[in-house]
Order: structure tokens, then C-alpha cells, then sequence
């Protein structure tokens, strides 16, 4: 059993520090250091600051 709670960046708690958004992308491709997305509602150029897979029981779209 774990003893250390995890950190807010590891969870999917949707109450984050500062005005961080979420959205749902698209997985578009891989390539060395560069992760390429899309379909979300971000703005151009907006950095991607986290990452987590996307799992219906707990992301599913409304």
C-alpha cells in the first residue's frame, strides 16, 4: 500500500493550480521529442502541459 499521497499532476482531479484548462485531443502522431495533436477546443500555440489517457469510465464526452 502506498503511504505517500500522489501529487495533483498525477491524478486526473479536475481542481489543478492557476488557470490551468483540460480538453480531450486527438492523438496524431509521435516523432522524437514532439508530440503532434489535435481536435481539441486549445488555442494556437497553446503548450500542452500534461498528459493522460483517455479513459471512457473516467473522460467519457457529455
Amino acid at each position: 500500500m502506498d503511504t505517500v499521497a500522489p501529487g495533483i499532476f498525477s491524478t486526473r482531479a479536475p481542481l489543478r493550480p492557476g488557470l490551468i484548462g483540460m480538453t480531450i485531443e486527438k492523438l496524431i502522431s509521435i516523432g522524437g521529442s514532439s508530440i503532434t495533436a489535435g481536435g481539441g477546443d486549445m488555442l494556437d500555440n497553446t503548450p500542452l502541459l500534461d498528459k493522460k489517457q483517455y479513459l471512457p469510465r473516467f473522460d467519457a464526452i457529455t
